[in-house]
């Protein structure tokens, strides 16, 4: 209870509650979404794109290169005929938090001529696909 003798003085009796924010600002009652930017996604499966890849793309059997938990292979385009490149991700390998934050941070940087291009994420039970632009030339430390 607080008690205000108009004198200046707040009783002792008040106690602040204890609150994440400063006192100043309040919080909105429904905070409104943010206008112009997408939901926030917590999960590859919020990110992916709808359906399965064959349905897009002719993924090849042959391996371009293979990391410690991905493997990436050649594949095209049905509609365009582009070719493209696919790196397959098995989930077992990594955490939920890194694959959110490389398919974040890679279609933010999307027009960026430096920086390899996402065109597609799909997931499986399994593993998450993403669809990139192909780049030739190697390997980048040789």
């Amino acid at each position: 209870m607080v008690e205000y003798s108009g004198s200046g003085s707040i009783s002792a009796a008040f106690v602040a509650p204890k609150t994440p924010y400063p006192m100043r600002y309040k919080l909105p009652a429904i905070i409104p979404p943010q206008l112009g930017r997408p939901p926030r996604a917590n999960s590859v499966e919020d990110l992916a794109d709808i359906g399965v890849i064959e349905d897009f793309y002719e993924v090849d059997d042959f391996v371009i290169g293979e990391g410690q938990f991905a493997k990436v292979k050649p594949c095209r385009n049905r509609q365009t005929g582009e070719l493209c490149a696919v790196k397959q991700i098995d989930k077992q390998g990594t955490t939920e938090d890194r694959l959110v934050t490389e398919i974040k941070v890679l279609r933010e940087l999307k027009g960026h001529p430096n920086i390899v291009k996402l065109q597609d994420v799909f997931a499986t039970k399994s593993h998450v696909l993403m669809v990139m632009e192909l780049v030739n030339g190697g390997e980048l430390f040789e």
